[in-house]
């Protein structure tokens, strides 16, 4: 996870959710609320997958 960006309670959920199904995500959200953030920092913490927009 980025040290700039503050661990949000999401964060955890979402990786354990991850890793139990190993599929496709969707993350729906407001514009500016993190979720491309969230989406590369997951992938980052995985070593593996793809980000498209």
């Amino acid at each position: 996870m980025d040290d700039s960006i503050e661990k949000r309670y999401l964060t955890d959920f979402l990786q354990s959710l991850a890793l139990q199904r190993g599929k496709m995500a969707f993350l729906p959200g407001p514009r500016q609320a993190g979720k491309t953030t969230l989406a590369k920092n997951l992938l980052k913490s995985f070593g593996q997958g793809q980000y498209y927009t």
